[in-house]
């Protein structure tokens, strides 16, 4: 995404899941603010692909994963924001209170794509700006 700031970010799915709201299931505003490069590369080093890798600005053609293989990346996340509140200090100098705020968002989408996934659904993640 060369050229565009990221200010809200949705889980889009190739079809509903009955009963619920895939874009007001996850702050967006929070979740933006959470899809960053400063975490990739850990996560590459963690054995799973950066959240960022799915992530789509409008000029995009987005391309279309299953549901399982992004729950797979965010339970990944998590698991390195928990480690890291575990152990009382992160490589990212990030609070712990700056953390907590994002495992909660991490939960959301996390929520979103294990419904999806439980339907066989697609996703991406879509950037959208202010304008």
């Amino acid at each position: 995404m060369a050229n565009f700031r990221c200010e809200r970010a949705f889980v889009m799915l190739d079809e509903p899941v009955p009963g619920l709201n895939h874009l007001k299931a996850v702050d967006p505003e929070a979740f933006a603010c959470l899809l960053s490069d400063e975490i990739s590369c850990w996560m590459v080093d963690a054995g799973y692909t950066p959240l960022v890798d799915f992530l789509y600005a409008p000029f995009d053609r987005p391309k279309w994963r299953p549901a399982g293989k992004g729950l797979q990346s965010v339970r990944g996340a998590m698991e390195l924001y928990q480690k890291w509140l575990d152990a009382g200090a992160n490589p990212l100098g990030w609070s712990r209170e700056q953390m907590e705020k994002e495992l909660v968002v991490l939960g959301q989408v996390a929520e979103v794509l294990d419904l999806a996934d439980a339907r066989d659904r697609r996703f991406y993640f879509a950037a959208k700006d202010l304008g």
